[in-house]
């Protein structure tokens, strides 16, 4: 008996051993669950929260400093009133909330995912934000100062009065979403991705920084004026009332981008590719457009007094009510088969008529003009296939080569 029982003992130490060397392995326990909960008028100092699930829950006036919280699920939750303060907050996942009345003090947020809500009156004051995704929420005013965003992505989502200032943003992108009445202003840009978006009423301010793209996207009322915008793209994007006046637009990509009721006076768009854009009604007072590309442009009552062509390429570009002629320099560019007011002398290229006319002659494929047209198939039959009366009429027309 008493070595069954040493026995035991041995057996219940290696067995306790060899849990503890396995507790690595095993499937963590799912976060602690906080139902239909209340916490109001809470202060809470150098606290840590971590793998905490609150599912209808109501937070109000709420002060937070100096605390730490890291995969925190919030679930259908109505959040009110919160002041956070040097907080550290991480893996935060926000679906179905309503969130309003939140002020930042000097805190960081790290990979937060917030889908499905409503975010209203938010205020961020130097704050780091990193990896921050909103899909499908309905945001409205939001103040961003001194903040440093990186790694944003806006989806599905709408934005009013959203306010950046005195901030750098980093690999921001938006897609399929509406931004009204926004202002980004004295701010440091670098890579702003807008793509089937539709921005109104919206002000780009004193901004450095590269990569701006608005491709496929819409802008009304915009201001863009004297911005670094060298090499940015709006690939058929479309522009109304927009103000890009002195701004610079070297290599810009606005392939088929349609500008309606836009100011570029006075703008820089040396090199810029613009294939089969269209400018109406839009104001190009001394602006530069040297080795432009501009073929198959359409210029639509647009005036261009005092732009420069130098060298541009115009080849197929269409002009209505407009006046080339008074361009300040149009040396140099190529005009072959453009139409317009102030068009009719230009002489065309030798090298690309030649090469019109050999086309005319060798269209490849049958020309239209010369297609035969086959008869009505008869019911229950096909056009390949002749009939037998047509057959014998054939064979009678043609002479008996025996005779």
């Amino acid at each position: 008996m008493p070595e069954s029982k040493e026995n035991q003992r041995i057996l219940q130490q290696l067995v306790a051993a060899t849990s503890l060397e396995m507790c690595d392995n095993e499937i963590p326990e799912a976060p602690a669950l906080r139902d239909k909960k209340q916490y109001r008028r809470v202060e809470l100092t150098g606290q840590e929260k971590s793998e905490l699930r609150f599912v209808e829950c109501h937070f109000s006036q709420l002060a937070l400093d100096k605390c730490h919280f890291r995969k925190i699920h919030l679930e259908r939750c109505v959040i009110d009133s919160i002041q956070l303060l040097a907080c550290n907050i991480s893996e935060l996942t926000v679906s179905g909330c309503e969130i309003s009345n939140v002020t930042t003090e000097a805190c960081e947020i790290a990979q937060c995912l917030i889908c499905d809500s409503t975010l209203t009156n938010i205020k961020l004051n130097d704050a780091f934000l990193d990896g921050i995704t909103l899909n499908q929420t309905q945001v409205e005013r939001v103040e961003c100062s001194a903040t440093r965003l990186s790694h944003w992505s806006i989806v599905n989502s709408s934005v009013q009065s959203k306010v950046v200032n005195n901030s750098m943003l980093s690999d921001v992108s938006w897609y399929k979403s509406s931004l009204t009445g926004g202002r980004y202003a004295n701010s440091d840009v670098q890579r702003l991705v807008i793509s089937h978006c539709q921005l109104s009423g919206c002000q780009f301010e004193q901004l450095s920084g590269s990569n701006f793209i608005w491709n496929d996207s819409q802008l009304v009322d915009v201001m863009l004026t004297r911005l670094p915008l060298q090499g940015t793209s709006m690939m058929k994007a479309r522009l109304i009332r927009c103000n890009l006046s002195y701004s610079a637009l070297t290599g810009a990509i606005m392939t088929r981008a349609t500008l309606v009721d836009c100011s570029l006076a006075h703008s820089d768009m040396t090199s810029c590719q613009a294939e089969e854009v269209t400018f109406e009604r839009c104001n190009l007072l001394q602006a530069c457009l040297q080795e432009a590309q501009l073929n198959g442009a359409k210029f639509i009552s647009t005036p261009v007094t005092g732009a420069n062509f130098n060298s541009a390429d115009l080849r197929a570009a269409r002009m209505t009510d407009g006046i080339f002629h008074d361009a300040a320099s149009r040396d140099n560019a190529r005009l072959h088969q453009a139409q317009g007011e102030g068009w009719g002398k230009i002489t065309p290229e030798p090298l690309l008529s030649d090469i019109d006319r050999w086309y005319e002659l060798n269209q490849p494929g049958i020309p239209e003009a010369v297609l035969p047209s086959f008869p009505r198939a008869t019911k229950g039959g096909s056009r390949y296939v002749q009939s037998i009366t047509d057959r014998e009429k054939d064979i009678r027309a043609k002479p008996d080569n025996k005779k």
